[in-house]
């Protein structure tokens, strides 16, 4: 029975291994690593093989809610039997996109197929080749490695793309995706509105030495109480400048009797406040 099962010995399918947190690679599960597998937590199965699963396993898979992507292939034979690109791609998917983890990917042994698409992982995550064909070669026998499965490696140009599945898990990972951009785009407009930019600014002058360049600041007077009068705009402007040396633009008499926000010319220094002129 099922509850025999998960009180049963932890046993690892053979060639079990951990790719990256949340992947893992093993050859053919059976009946006997259903109490590991269950520990695991596992959302996906990808299967790269066309043998069938025993009864147990699809009770297993069903009961815990597993789904099962079917990229069964007969792997890369000589001299012209590839693993097709759409197969590749499926398989890439689940094992890069967060949405199928925790994943296993299984063939029957464990080695060459599924040593060749987990190399191709390898370099979509930006491994070195030498230290893929090593990883490589570690799960297969000597005898058994296929220079075809290193040279599908090599060439590989498959990316993960969601729409080559198209279930549940795939739409799940598209509406996440639709929700970070639509999130970050709220935040950079966020950002932009704190920020007045206004376009057609002065250059500063070049022989202005360590003086910042000038900037436009738009202060509503009648809100600050001062009225239209230059010297308490460049009384005020100077508070707000600290102190600093400022040239304050005059205004003339006809922006001056203006009801609207007036915008004033600052150019700030860098240097020391100026000692003031005697009157």
């Amino acid at each position: 029975t099922m509850a025999a099962m998960f009180t049963s010995p932890r046993i690892p399918p053979l060639n079990f291994a951990l790719v990256s947190p949340g992947v893992y690679r093993s050859g053919f599960p059976t009946r006997r690593n259903i109490p590991f597998l269950r520990d695991l937590g596992l959302r996906t199965v990808v299967r790269l093989t066309k043998t069938d699963y025993s009864g147990e396993m699809l009770d297993f898979f069903s009961a815990c809610g597993i789904r099962v992507i079917d990229c069964a292939t007969k792997g890369n034979l000589e001299p012209f039997t590839r693993i097709k690109p759409k197969v590749l791609r499926r398989a890439l998917t689940a094992l890069c996109i967060d949405a199928f983890h925790p994943v296993l990917v299984h063939c029957i042994n464990g080695e060459q197929t599924t040593g060749c698409v987990v190399g191709c992982l390898r370099r979509e995550q930006g491994w070195a080749l030498a230290a893929i064909f090593d990883e490589y070669r570690r799960h297969v026998n000597g005898s058994k490695v296929r220079a075809l499965d290193l040279q599908v490696i090599e060439l590989c140009d498959e990316r993960p793309d969601v729409d080559s599945l198209g279930d549940e898990a795939a739409d799940e990972e598209k509406a996440k995706r639709k929700r970070e951009k639509k999130k970050k785009n709220a935040e950079n407009g966020g950002e932009d509105a704190a920020t007045v930019q206004t376009a057609g600014t002065p250059a500063a002058d070049a022989t202005a030495g360590d003086t910042v360049p000038a900037v436009i600041e738009t202060t509503c007077m009648a809100s600050a109480g001062i009225g239209h009068d230059p010297n308490a705009i460049a009384h005020a402007q100077g508070d707000v400048t600290g102190g600093h040396d400022t040239n304050v633009q005059e205004l003339s008499p006809a922006a001056a009797s203006e009801p609207s926000c007036q915008p004033i010319v600052v150019s700030r220094s860098r240097s020391a406040p100026h000692a003031a002129a005697p009157s």
